[in-house]
């Protein structure tokens, strides 16, 4: 069965574009807007590896990250931002953070860290 990738990001094209190739890398991708939406998701299946924008509108990555840890669930994580250098100390405070990637970035290198995660 195909590993399951929640992708989450308010900006339409990175999500529409994340999906596409991850799909036809054969992964399983959902996508969520908000991170409240983020949450949703994990209340409705389990997933492998979580892609989320650091800055979203209400609820934040990091407020996601917060949530998921409370409630116990450890995923891997690759957080994306346009603001890379102001989160990569929050690496250290979430263990389940595997990479953070700035915007914008190759969409081949990340089919090739997504692959690099989920074959650990």
């Amino acid at each position: 069965m195909a590993s399951e990738i929640l992708v989450v990001d308010d900006q339409e094209g990175i999500r529409t574009l994340l999906y596409e190739e991850l799909s036809n890398a054969g992964y399983q991708v959902h996508t969520a807007t908000t991170g409240r939406e983020a949450l949703d998701e994990f209340n409705q299946r389990e997933f492998q590896l979580l892609i989320i924008d650091y800055k979203l509108p209400g609820l934040d990555g990091l407020g996601v990250l917060d949530i998921l840890e409370q409630q116990g669930r450890k995923v891997p994580v690759i957080m994306i931002s346009g603001l890379a250098e102001e989160i990569t100390t929050e690496n250290r405070t979430y263990s389940f953070i595997q990479h953070i990637l700035s915007k914008p970035f190759d969409v081949n290198d990340m089919t090739k860290l997504v692959q690099a995660i989920l074959s650990e």
